[in-house]
């Protein structure tokens, strides 16, 4: 098929699109600043272009002499300054330790308490920049213009700049803004700024980052031209099934850059870029099937891959490539097959990744890389790990998670990963244990200081209190297995303390038009694939669950439940329902107003949704318990699992409890007005995340008439109905 039509000018044994014709589908041309020192990942596990940190009293012409808090720095043998610190070292020099033009030092005014300090001396003019820095050391960054300084071990992102006009400090921005900010610079050629922005968030979760570095030194824009680096830089992003970094990897080993030439190596990355949604590696894929170059010919392939590209493709001349071969390949089918591969193509939908669905290949990736990163993320960075962890331990016991060690001992022991550490800064008398499933992903964990009760808690079940059998607040590896299973076992409910003022669920509605119907409640849609969120109690039990909506009766699957949160996500054959985002950015106030939707008092009011509106009155619940916020809006029978919306209508929470009148009266004398619970948004969107369900987010917006709101919650919330 050699009239077949190909982008790029690469030999004919290679037609597949060449990586500069393909620059305008991602990014933008040329940058104008270069690596001095760019290498692959090294001995010290830093990533490419990473400046490794050495404690050294000699850098060339700059020396440290003296001891604690009598230090002396000199050039040339003449003293520069002195330092009263309790250490001072030279941890980097640039562009060599020989003969550096920049030094930069270290110091702390001793303490385990106390946090290091930096500062960067120009060598030819003798000035030294002010300190900077946290309790983390930086990774450095070295371009042509500036070194940049990244604290990737602090909770936000911190970072520095060094260069012509001194030192600067990076807006402290969130990760998306960091992406967005570093792709904006990179299009409009402000490659130092772009740089800047996605050295601070290089690696973890934001598979950008590394995509664009590498694309700098894959081209050599920007960065000194290193086909290894780039490689590396996009292996890094490819980790977390970045369709873009797939395709990049692919034109590497396609056009022999850094790698022996090879069309079968490089057709595997095309075919899973292609598979994630990238709409020139599908141009590829069918092209590859047309021509046979990396894979066995096969026209009928080749057609569907290019009708699927023809969908999506944004650059015209590409897209005018892929029509025509569509014609070329039509003229050797018939028509029944031509039919059958449009309607296959009209219907594909790319991969959403999701991973771990293979326990072998988190226990591959634990192993390999224990407990420090696991494609890119940390174990507990993991979303189908960490947000286990964070649901377990309930109000106040979230923020455990950030006190977790990052490479603690790792063992497998019958089917379980299992792990016992020390929380940073905190060793011995502060720990922390954890066990995870490698059927189900299930989880115990452990958190406890020395002379207190440590926190257990696992999947599914309610947090509890136990005093430590030993010196250890926490079960070492060998004992971490069956202490779990004991303290769980009996019944979790006895281990609880009872709450100082009682919360009910409402008392769910109850119905006599059927002997089988029990009781309702609401739910609402997440996505318009069929998914809902509702409580756990209004389904707890059911044999058979019903959902009612303006389209009928339909019966529902009970997909996944949290009784500790009373949660529940269900699945029904109702799609196309507009689903309602859930709240992001900026959380809601105490005192903000909120719509409330749901089906009250089923079958004895209306049958449409029953709407009430109220305000937000504290940000926790009873005994501060951080997953509830607190609402003046009626909450009657039949609400329960009913959405919380702000008054952009996006969702803030999940209608779940009113307290019990009856018991505050007994209590205080006086009966409660309008206080009632409901679960936050962020408890049930990390629900959704552990169980793989999708969902909508969206910024809180231009404010609505509440009645707006309530006909917006209206169209997406549904009454659910419990058959025992």
């Amino acid at each position: 098929m050699s009239n077949l039509n190909r982008t790029g000018d690469w030999p004919a044994i290679n037609p597949l699109i060449s990586a500069c014709s393909r620059l305008g589908a991602h990014v933008s041309a040329a940058l104008a600043v270069g690596l001095l020192c760019s290498i692959p990942a090294n001995s010290e596990g830093l990533p490419p272009g990473a400046a490794p940190i050495r404690y050294e009293k000699i850098a060339g012409p700059v020396s440290i002499v003296g001891d604690n808090e009598r230090y002396q720095v000199l050039i040339s043998g003449q003293v520069l300054f002195e330092d009263r610190s309790w250490y001072y070292s030279i941890v980097a020099a640039f562009p060599d330790w020989n003969n550096p033009s920049l030094v930069v030092f270290e110091s702390s005014p001793g303490g385990n308490a106390t946090c290091p300090s930096f500062e960067v001396l120009d060598v030819k003019t003798g000035k030294k920049s002010e300190s900077f820095g946290v309790c983390s050391t930086p990774v450095i960054f070295v371009t042509k213009d500036e070194l940049v300084f990244a604290f990737h071990g602090t909770p936000s992102f911190i970072g520095y700049a060094y260069g012509a006009k001194g030192l600067v400090k990076i807006p402290n921005l969130t990760p998306d803004q960091h992406i967005k900010n570093g792709v904006a610079a990179y299009t409009a050629k402000s490659y130092g700024s772009a740089i800047r922005h996605f050295w601070l968030v290089y690696g973890d979760q934001f598979p950008e980052s590394p995509f664009y570095l590498g694309l700098m030194a894959h081209l050599g824009n920007g960065l000194r031209q290193n086909y290894a680096v780039a490689m590396a830089y996009y292996k890094a992003s490819a980790e977390l099934d970045f369709a873009p970094a797939y395709f990049r990897i692919g034109i590497l080993h396609a056009n022999g850059r850094g790698v022996p030439t090879n069309p079968k190596e490089a057709m595997q990355f095309y075919m899973k870029a292609a598979n994630l949604g990238d709409a020139v590696a599908q141009f590829n894929v069918g092209l590859g099937f047309l021509t046979g170059v990396g894979i066995e010919k096969d026209v009928r392939k080749g057609l569907f891959w290019m009708l699927v590209a023809s969908d999506r493709l944004t650059d015209q001349k590409v897209l005018g490539d892929a029509q025509k071969n569509i014609q070329l390949a039509q003229q050797r089918l018939d028509s029944a097959t031509i039919s059958s591969i449009q309607f296959g193509a009209a219907s594909w939908k790319p991969i959403i990744p999701t991973k771990w669905i293979d326990p072998n290949e988190l226990k591959a990736f634990v192993g390999k890389y224990p407990f420090e990163r696991v494609r890119g993320r940390t174990l507990f960075e993991v979303p189908e790990v960490r947000s286990r962890v964070q649901m377990l331990p309930g109000s106040n016991g979230v923020k455990d998670i950030n006190q977790l060690a990052a490479s603690p001992p790792v063992e497998e022991r019958s089917g379980w990963l299992v792990a016992h550490g020390c929380q940073p800064h905190a060793c011995p008398w502060a720990q922390w244990a954890i066990a995870i499933n490698l059927s189900d992903y299930n989880v115990f964990v452990c958190f406890g200081t020395e002379g207190n009760p440590a926190k257990y808690a696992a999947t599914g079940k309610k947090a509890v209190e136990q005093p430590p059998k030993n010196e250890n607040p926490c079960p070492e590896i060998s004992d971490a297995l069956s202490t779990f299973q004991r303290v769980f076992s009996p019944p979790l409910q006895s281990a609880q303390p009872a709450p100082a003022a009682p919360i009910q669920a409402p008392p769910i509605a109850r119905q006599q038009q059927s002997p089988k119907l029990t009781s309702t409640g609401s739910g609402v849609f997440v996505n318009s694939e069929g998914d809902m969120v509702t409580n756990y109690h209004v389904i707890d039990g059911c044999a058979d669950v019903k959902i009612g909506s303006n389209t009928g009766q339909r019966h529902a699957v009970i997909v996944a439940s949290d009784e500790a949160n009373d949660l529940a996500i269900l699945h029904t054959d109702i799609v196309g329902i507009e689903p309602l985002p859930f709240r992001d950015g900026r959380g809601i106030r105490a005192g903000d107003e909120i719509v409330l939707v749901g089906f009250p008092y089923s079958g004895l009011l209306t049958s449409s949704p029953n709407v009430s509106v109220g305000a937000v009155s504290a940000l926790a619940g009873m005994r501060d318990d951080t997953r509830f916020l607190q609402i003046s809006a009626p909450v009657q029978p039949g609400n329960s699992g009913g959405p919380l919306l702000d008054l952009s209508g996006s969702v803030v929470g999940v209608v779940v409890a009113t307290i019990n009148a009856s018991a505050v009266l007994k209590i205080t004398g006086s009966v409660p007005q309008n206080v009632n619970f409901a679960i936050k948004s962020s408890l049930a969107r990390e629900f959704l995340d552990a169980k793989r369900i999708s969902f909508k987010t969206s910024s809180a917006g231009a404010k609505i008439d509440t009645a707006d709101v309530g006909e917006k919650g209206s169209r997406s919330t549904v009454l659910v109905e419990c058959y025992k």
